[in-house]
């Protein structure tokens, strides 16, 4: 097999792509070129070829869904075990200002992978779009905290809340193959570069950075029958022990912190005011049956608010003192929203907590068109 300069090569890169125009798969490409599939389709990700392409192919798995999801499960496992054999977290303490909001932002439900079409059969979301999506949602909320938050309210430190389905995985449903067009690990390491360059340009601003990742249910990989045999096969765990490795292999005394949950849950505290946080909740807050389990989990962890993702469209609800966050999605529309009867305009929620209250302000960052 050939092994291609593809850094410096731009004649290759431009071929791959004409080959992509012709609606070829990456195991035809990788024939054509005498190299292998697994190098095309990373290099198709990495250097964002499918762009300006109408029509994106569907990638090939070229191993059975249960092998993949063992291969899976073992990478997670060598992943968290080398994370053991690192040296502990050298935990420098943030120069920060006593007084001053901490801004949250909600990363939930990209969906990364994931292939949407209208009724006329056109995408409406697919990698290149999320790409764009995600671009403007990272300088919008930039330009916000440069040009307008800071101006009013000072924002001493940040936190990000990642609550799930940033990934869409694999043999969620029974038609999923037909609707994606980039594997897993892919979706994890597109996830992540986009995730750490956020990170950085934050760390820039000589803002401290917390980071805190749930599960989501499309993180899960599931097996033969559809069902998950462990728990802590997730592919959105995944992610989480990328970015944790690269913080305590890379990023010491950068005040940046990597946490994630095991469990389907975990609680978060922001300035004394305590969070409990998720991938799905209710997603009628308001409803008797959806406040009652919202009260229900506040008496329980004894939070202060309640914050959660899944359902593709934002909300800011008051339920008795508990405030509930519902994120929105990057992908916006789908059969899901469709379903539920959402408009479902693809956004993400920031908001902003300070030592008098649990949520002193917040934005939905539009993504879509207007």
């Amino acid at each position: 097999m050939i092994k291609y300069d593809w850094k410096n090569n731009s004649k290759i890169k431009e071929t791959v792509k004409g080959y992509l125009r012709e609606n070829k798969t990456c195991k035809q490409i990788a024939a054509e070129l005498d190299t292998s599939y697994c190098t095309i389709e990373r290099a198709i990700v990495h250097y964002n070829l499918r762009e300006d392409i109408p029509a994106p192919e569907k990638s090939e798995k070229g191993i059975t869904a249960k092998q993949q999801s063992g291969i899976a499960r073992e990478l997670i496992y060598l992943i968290k075990e080398e994370l053991a054999t690192l040296p502990p977290e050298i935990r420098v303490k943030a120069k920060i200002k006593i007084n001053g909001d901490t801004l949250v932002i909600q990363f939930t439900d990209w969906h990364i992978g994931k292939v949407v079409k209208d009724e006329f059969g056109v995408e409406i979301y697919n990698v290149p779009i999320f790409r764009k999506r995600i671009n403007k949602l990272l300088s919008e909320i930039l330009g916000l905290l440069d040009s307008y938050i800071s101006k009013g309210t000072p924002i001493r430190d940040v936190v990000i809340l990642c609550t799930g389905d940033i990934l869409d995985g694999m043999g969620i449903y029974a038609s999923q193959a037909t609707k994606s067009e980039l594997a897993p690990p892919f979706q994890v390491i597109l996830a992540a570069e986009v995730i750490r360059s956020f990170i950085l340009a934050l760390l820039a601003r000589k803002l401290p950075v917390k980071f805190y990742g749930v599960k989501g249910n499309h993180g899960e990989i599931r097996g033969e029958g559809g069902k998950s045999k462990d728990p802590n096969a997730n592919w959105d765990l995944m992610l989480y022990l990328m970015l944790d490795w690269w913080t305590k292999d890379n990023m010491k005394g950068r005040n940046l912190e990597i946490h994630y949950s095991e469990l389907d849950y975990m609680n978060v505290e922001i300035q004394g005011w305590r969070y409990n946080v998720r991938h799905i909740a209710p997603v009628q807050a308001e409803a008797p049956q959806g406040k009652g389990k919202i009260l229900a989990w506040a008496k329980k962890h004894k939070v202060h608010g309640v914050v959660y993702g899944h359902y593709h469209h934002w909300g800011i609800n008051d339920r008795s003192g508990i405030v509930v966050v519902r994120g929105g999605s990057v992908c916006g529309q789908d059969d899901l929203s469709e379903a539920m009867g959402e408009e479902s305009d693809p956004a993400q929620l920031i908001w902003g907590v300070c030592k008098d209250r649990p949520l002193s302000f917040a934005y939905p960052v539009d993504l879509g068109k207007k």
